[in-house]
């Protein structure tokens, strides 16, 4: 083997010229032999931490998931428990008002206190039940037979006159009663009669502002600003009114009637007549007001109409 650059003859295993020093083939074989592993080796290395790089990352990637599910499941485990302590509020809450509304109630009934809306609830419901019943009352069953009118006045009461209601000069006209009846401010409740000027019954029947047809007894209702219940009779031009409700309380044992005089105005339609008296008290008691409207009424208190 001769060198290339001087040409100096020298062994197989010569790695440098001995005269110039100059590398042989074999020593760049040997180096491109060791760059050549090197580079091997550099590409495995790069490879063997490209894998773990990898490894960690989806080890990472594990772990992140895992913490990630773990918070959300405590975040909705959290949210559960608010919507929970919220739902368990309003529900007490409204237990509270109920019951706190129930004993309101309680004691307003027993006197204790005095609510005055819980009152007129509940006198309303109480009033509208008794016109409804009183409206839905099957008059046909209630038919009795009619005593002797001429013999029970002379026993009970003292007779001031009587007179056939076909010639009474007094009897209104639907037309004219309701416009008395409207005067006096009851207006709220249909006006009805019940029989003829021939003394024929019939089913009541509400009575109209355009009809000329006469009736021997009119009757309405009025319900006064105390929530008291007041039945209105206007029989042969007298007008009456029946406190409901204090006669359903009262401790008097008779029935007592407000009128505009010391007498009554009585009808039996057996004898189609009018009866003006002055009832025994043992029969019905009379407080005489001077009018009979609703002003009156709504001052005629239960306590108001005692001191009468």
């Amino acid at each position: 083997m001769f060198c290339k650059k001087c040409g100096t003859q020298l062994g197989d295993d010569a790695k440098f010229c001995k005269k110039c020093g100059t590398p042989t083939s074999i020593t760049k074989k040997s180096n491109d032999n060791k760059q050549e592993s090197t580079i091997d080796g550099d590409a495995d290395f790069g490879e063997k931490e490209s894998l773990e790089s990898s490894y960690n990352s989806q080890k990472k990637s594990r772990k992140e998931k895992k913490v990630e599910k773990k918070i959300k499941k405590k975040a909705k485990k959290s949210q559960w428990s608010k919507g929970k302590i919220i739902r368990r509020f309003f529900v007490r809450l409204i237990l509270l008002l109920i019951m706190v509304l129930l004993i309101t109630v309680l004691l307003n009934y027993l006197g204790v206190i005095q609510i005055p809306i819980i009152n007129s609830l509940m006198t309303n419901i109480g009033v509208e039940k008794e016109l409804t019943e009183i409206e839905e009352v099957d008059v046909d069953s209630l038919k009795i037979e009619h005593p002797d009118a001429d013999a029970y006045y002379k026993k009970n009461t003292e007779i001031i006159s009587e007179i056939s209601a076909k010639k009474s000069n007094e009897v209104q006209t639907e037309k004219e009663l309701m416009s008395s009846v409207e005067s006096r401010g009851f207006t709220k409740y249909p006006i009805s009669s019940e029989y003829s000027i021939d003394g024929e019954y019939y089913t009541a029947t509400n009575i109209t502002n355009d009809s000329s047809d006469k009736h021997p007894i009119y009757q309405t209702y009025y319900q006064s600003s105390s929530n008291d219940l007041w039945t209105i009779f206007i029989i042969n031009g007298a007008v009456i009114a029946n406190p409901v409700t204090y006669n359903m309380q009262s401790k008097l044992g008779v029935q007592l009637l407000i009128s505009e005089s010391e007498t009554i105005t009585s009808y039996d339609s057996a004898t189609n007549k009018f009866y003006k008296t002055i009832p025994n008290e043992s029969e019905v008691i009379i407080k005489v007001v001077n009018r009979i409207d609703t002003e009156t009424l709504d001052k005629l208190t239960i306590g108001v109409i005692d001191g009468l």
